[in-house]
């Protein structure tokens, strides 16, 4: 699954990257992403209280990012008080922003993530996070 996943990825971000002033537009757009972003993730129905968390993103070329994530250890087993990611995603010409969260298996988690979200401005995403097969809700971050 996961293999399939990143397949997903890498094609989309090639398929945002084709044609020249789309390409300078993404890899603008990737530049925009690179920093220090701090947000939060929701629960469907508000099962559980929504969780923050912190995105380290890098650019590294054309339209991609890598990154690195934590969040307090609010599912995992006790073993550690943070819960920490990769992250590696891309942000096209039209705003629209996604990348996947790969738990390192800090706390006994290690599954996948997929966040999907619009870039509002240059200091906020607003979208949503899915575990595939599973559930999904809705995340902010911001600058």
């Amino acid at each position: 699954m996961l293999k399939r996943v990143l397949l997903c990825l890498v094609a989309a971000a090639w398929v945002a990257g084709v044609g020249g002033a789309a390409e300078a537009d993404s890899a603008a757009r990737a530049k925009t992403m690179a920093g220090l972003w701090q947000g939060q993730y929701h629960y469907p129905n508000n099962k559980r209280p929504p969780v923050p968390f912190t995105l380290r993103i890098t650019a590294t070329g054309a339209a991609n990012f890598d990154g690195a994530m934590s969040e307090p250890n609010t599912f995992g087993d006790k073993t550690s008080d943070v819960l920490t990611a990769d992250a590696v995603g891309y942000a096209d010409e039209k705003g629209f922003v996604t990348f996947l969260k790969k738990y390192d298996g800090t706390g006994g988690v290690d599954h996948v993530v997929i966040y999907r979200g619009r870039l509002v401005g240059r200091d906020r995403v607003e979208g949503t996070w899915t575990v595939p097969d599973s559930w999904s809700g809705r995340f902010e971050m911001r600058r």
